[in-house]
């Protein structure tokens, strides 16, 4: 009985650990380990301002190459269509 406990128990995990990679918007893909400064964003190109990030990593969703966020926590569009919105 244990065994199947256990059994269970690992793969409720791997279903959260791994289902989590489709919970990312269109335009963006996840990462195993992001940095905790703020994402670009049309109105902050280069991030937001870093404070002390931990030495740990954070997974998460960073948007695709030739991709920006909107806002802090908006969806991932072309960087060229930041002047436009």
């Amino acid at each position: 009985m244990k065994g199947i406990v256990s059994i269970a128990f690992v793969l409720l995990l791997v279903t959260v650990v791994f289902g989590q990679e489709d919970e990312c918007g269109p335009n963006s893909h996840y990462v195993q380990c992001k940095s905790c400064c703020p994402d670009p964003t049309c109105q902050s190109r280069f991030g937001g301002r870093c404070g002390n990030c931990p030495a740990v990593c954070n997974p998460g969703c960073s948007c695709n190459s030739g991709f920006i966020r909107q806002s802090t926590n908006g969806p991932c569009i072309p960087i060229d269509k930041c002047n436009k919105n």
